[in-house]
Parts: structure tokens; C-alpha cells; sequence
């Protein structure tokens, strides 16, 4: 079977960077659990400093953790970006690529590593939940254990073209209910 778009990219800092507000949308699970509990902490040291007539510095005790907890929720989306940065750095090393196919009912995504296949894995138009438009990227959120996130790069494509793409996989994402969002 024919394949109907292929992209062939390797992704830089920018690519990366560009996914910043996509991955602060989505945060990791641990600040999810963890937010009520340093919220709470926070409160229940504030009514003591209450209880306390306002008089004491009891309040300055979770301040500083509260502060910090606050300061890397919103560095996290960087954080996991300079990771991923690094994987790939790592995975690709100088000579590797990727190269997404999308068919008509699926698409693959292979990497490549010093001219060698190295992962290949495909995947249904009916794990796609998202699909977000920066001004270089698609970026395919898709649903299997978790979420995971698959960047298309516009200015990449091998066969096909990003405008025939727009509207291919966005007929896609909202057969499956996904949704489509620009930033």
C-alpha cells in the first residue's frame, strides 16, 4: 500500500522548544497529585498563623517549599522539553532521522539511527485524542497506555504537501472526535 504523505525530520531545540505550551497543557502526573496536598499544607499553616493571633513566623515555614513546588510546576513543560531534547540528541545521534508514513487508514512512524532502522511502530487514526498547530509543527497527541505526543514537522514532507495534510488529518482527527486546536 501506497503511502498518501511522508515526512522525514530531525527535530532541533526549536522544534523541541516549540512544544512548550502543548506539554504545559498536559502536565506530568505527579504535579497533578501533588498540587491539593502543597495547596492544603499551605492553608493549614496559614490558619495556624491565624490561631496564632498573626503573631509568630509559622507562615514562613511551607513559603519556601510552596514557593519552589510553584516555580517548577511552571518550569516542568521546559524541563521535559530539554529531555526529550536529549533522548532524541542521544537516540539520533549525528546521521539519524525520523520518517512518519501516513496511509489511509493508519500511520507509521520509523527512526532511524546511522542509516539503519532501529523502532518502527504503527498506529491508528483512532488514537488520536488531539491534534495541535504551532507554526512549524503538528503535533499528534495520541492515547495508548498514556498520552504520548508525536510532532510532524510542516516543512518536512517527502511526499504530499503540509496544506493537503491540514485538511487529511484533520478529516481524520474529527471522524475519531479528536479535536484541532491552533496556537
Amino acid at each position: 500500500m501506497e503511502p498518501l504523505f511522508v515526512t522525514e525530520c530531525k527535530f532541533d531545540n526549536k522544534s523541541y522548544y516549540e512544544m512548550v505550551p502543548i506539554l504545559r497543557k498536559k502536565p506530568s502526573r505527579n504535579f497533578l497529585i501533588f498540587t491539593p496536598v502543597i495547596i492544603l499544607i499551605m492553608i493549614f499553616f496559614l490558619v495556624l498563623w491565624g490561631m496564632s493571633g498573626f503573631r509568630d513566623f509559622s507562615w514562613l515555614i511551607p513559603l519556601p517549599a510552596g514557593c519552589l513546588y510553584f516555580v517548577c510546576f511552571f518550569m516542568e513543560p521546559w524541563l521535559r522539553a530539554r529531555s526529550a531534547l536529549k533522548a532524541g540528541t542521544k537516540f539520533f545521534k549525528e546521521t539519524g532521522f525520523e520518517r512518519i508514513s501516513f496511509y489511509k487508514d493508519s500511520f507509521q512512524v520509523q527512526v532511524y539511527s546511522n542509516d539503519q532502522l532501529t523502532f518502527t511502530a504503527t498506529y491508528s487514526y483512532a488514537n488520536i485524542i488531539s491534534i495541535t498547530i504551532t507554526s512549524s509543527l503538528y503535533c499528534l497527541s495520541l492515547k495508548l497506555d498514556r498520552t504520548y505526543i508525536i510532532p510532524v514537522m510542516k516543512k518536512s514532507f517527502v511526499f504530499g504537501n503540509q496544506f493537503d495534510f491540514y485538511n487529511f488529518i484533520k478529516d481524520k482527527s474529527i471522524f475519531n472526535n479528536a479535536t484541532v486546536k491552533q496556537l
